[in-house]
């Protein structure tokens, strides 16, 4: 207790308190968000699934406008597919996960089979 007698040991104290609180701070609010973002992006490729089912049995066919508007592509080439397809193969119907730095939406129903990117800042 001797060495808090002085006035610059108690203000280093609260100083050293300060930092480890603000740092613990900055922890947690880059957690939460990062938690926050992951969940939007869940809601916003489950609301893109939906729109698109729904769509194809109304027009049946897929909405490429939608997708582009919601900065998501279709995975096209062939070499590609298979090997995201070989990714997912525990998924039947849906799935959604980074594969090689991209976040990729598998899409396999009744009416189509479908592969998205999904080109917005995760």
């Amino acid at each position: 207790m001797r060495r808090l007698s002085t006035l610059k040991s108690k203000i280093n104290l609260i100083f050293f308190i300060s930092f480890i609180l603000l740092g613990a701070h900055f922890i947690l609010f880059f957690h939460f968000s990062k938690h926050e973002l992951e969940e939007t992006r869940r809601i916003q490729e489950r609301e893109i699934t939906r729109y698109l089912y729904d769509y194809f049995l109304r027009y049946g066919k897929i909405d490429y406008a939608f997708l582009e508007s919601q900065n998501v592509s279709v995975i096209k080439d062939k070499n590609e597919i298979a090997k995201i397809e070989f990714f997912f193969k525990n998924k039947k119907n849906y799935g959604a996960d980074r594969y090689h730095l991209k976040r990729i939406m598998f899409i396999n129903n009744d009416r189509f089979k479908i592969m998205l990117e999904n080109k917005n800042r995760s």
